[in-house]
C-alpha cells in the first residue's frame, strides 16, 4: 500500500512538472510574456529608482546611408552617436541640405557669433528643419543649457537631432559625453576615451570636469535624468 502510495505522488508530481513546461512553451510560441525572476527582467535604470527611457522613433534602418556618406563627405568630423543623433562641425549651406536629405529635423548650434547663429538659422529653417541655438564657450554648460539639450534629444519628435560647434570637437564633444553618461551609462573614462578621438583638447579643463561631474551614479547624473524625464514627460521645455 505505502508503495503505490509513493508512486502515485511521484506520478502526478511528474505530470506537474510536465503540464507546467508545456504551458510555458505554449506561451513562448503564442507570443505570452513568461515572466522572469525579477532579479533577472530588473533594469539598471530600474534598479536605480529611475522611469524607463521613452522609446525613440528613429530606428538604425531609417538612415539612408548613402545621404550620411554624403554629408560625412561634405561637413568635417560627422558621426553617429545614435541613430537619433549625429554630431559633427558647422555645416556650410551644401551641408544643411545633406542634413536635411539625412532626415534629419532638429539642429542644435552650439556657437556663439550672433553672425553665424543667424545665417545658419535661416539655412535651416528655410530647409524645413527645426534650428536651436544653445551658446557655449569653454566654460561650462549652464543647468538651462543641459536640460534643454538632453530634452531635445530624448524627445521622438524632435529626432533625429544633428550638434554641432564650430568644428564639432570641443564644445559638442561635452555635450555628447553628458548624453552619454546620464542615458547611456558610459563611465567617464569610455566618454573622455571617446572626446578625445573626435578631436576634444585636454586642456579644456572645465569642459571635462562638467561630463566627469555626471558619471553614472552620481547625485548629479540621477537628478538630472529624473528632471529631464520629468520635463519631457510633461512638455514644459520649449526652446
Amino acid at each position: 500500500m505505502r508503495h503505490s502510495r509513493v508512486w502515485l505522488a511521484c506520478s502526478l508530481l511528474v505530470l506537474y512538472v510536465l503540464g507546467a513546461c508545456d504551458n510555458t512553451e505554449q506561451g513562448a510560441k503564442k507570443g505570452t510574456n513568461v515572466r522572469a525572476p525579477t532579479s533577472e527582467v530588473t533594469s539598471a535604470e530600474n534598479a536605480s529608482g529611475l522611469r524607463p527611457a521613452l522609446p525613440h522613433a528613429t530606428k538604425p534602418t531609417d538612415l539612408n546611408m548613402g545621404a550620411l556618406k554624403e554629408a560625412q563627405h561634405t561637413i568635417a568630423n560627422v558621426h553617429v552617436v545614435e541613430p537619433f543623433l549625429l554630431r559633427g562641425a558647422a555645416p556650410t549651406a551644401k551641408g544643411v541640405a545633406c542634413l536635411k536629405a539625412l532626415g534629419i529635423r532638429t539642429v542644435i548650434d552650439l556657437r556663439i557669433a550672433p553672425k553665424h547663429v543667424a545665417a545658419e538659422r535661416k539655412l535651416v529653417e528655410s530647409a524645413g528643419m527645426h534650428y536651436v541655438n544653445l551658446p557655449m564657450s569653454a566654460e561650462p554648460p549652464t543647468q538651462k543649457e543641459i536640460d534643454t539639450f538632453l530634452t531635445i534629444v530624448r524627445d521622438p519628435n524632435k529626432e533625429p537631432v544633428y550638434v554641432h560647434c564650430q568644428y564639432g570637437a570641443d564644445r559638442t564633444g561635452c555635450m555628447v559625453g553628458l548624453y552619454r553618461e546620464i542615458y547611456e551609462g558610459w563611465n567617464y573614462q569610455k566618454t573622455y576615451s571617446e572626446m578625445r578621438r573626435y578631436g576634444f583638447k585636454p586642456y579644456l579643463h572645465k569642459l571635462a570636469a562638467t561630463v566627469q561631474k555626471y558619471q553614472p551614479g552620481s547625485p548629479e547624473a540621477k537628478s538630472e535624468r529624473a528632471k529631464v524625464d520629468a520635463l519631457l514627460e510633461h512638455e514644459t521645455i520649449k526652446p
